[in-house]
């Protein structure tokens, strides 16, 4: 979102660091926004940094209020009761990430990311 462009300080320097890493994992949070979004999880590739994988970006959700884009470049509030978030269960081959609605208690979905090993 348009809105969190310019969160960061220095994020070329930022990326360049993490998207060298496909075992990288940014837990990005303060954005509330709603994990039943089909991008609460991607792959960032940050291009010169050779890894043409990427890693892992995950939206941490928000307790209290969620929120989502409004097709024109800035937000708008999903109003209503809004309590999720994240469960991380980190294994020597894999993390696994599920989402959580903590007002409903139901899980929301899962991904399991899995890490590259050294030979």
């Amino acid at each position: 979102n348009k809105l969190y462009m310019s969160d960061y300080l220095q994020p070329d320097r930022l990326l360049s660091i993490l998207g060298r890493y496909k075992d990288v994992f940014l837990f990005s949070g303060h954005t509330h926004w709603d994990l039943n979004l089909s991008d609460w999880v991607v792959r960032r590739v940050v291009p010169g940094t050779g890894n043409l994988e990427g890693f892992t970006v995950v939206n941490t959700a928000a307790v209290q209020v969620g929120w989502m884009d409004d097709g024109k470049g800035g937000e708008v509030s999903l109003g209503g009761a809004f309590n999720q978030g994240l469960q991380v269960e980190v294994g020597p081959r894999s993390v696994v990430i599920k989402a959580r609605d903590f007002t409903t208690g139901t899980w929301l979905k899962q991904l399991t990311v899995p890490l590259h090993t050294e030979a």
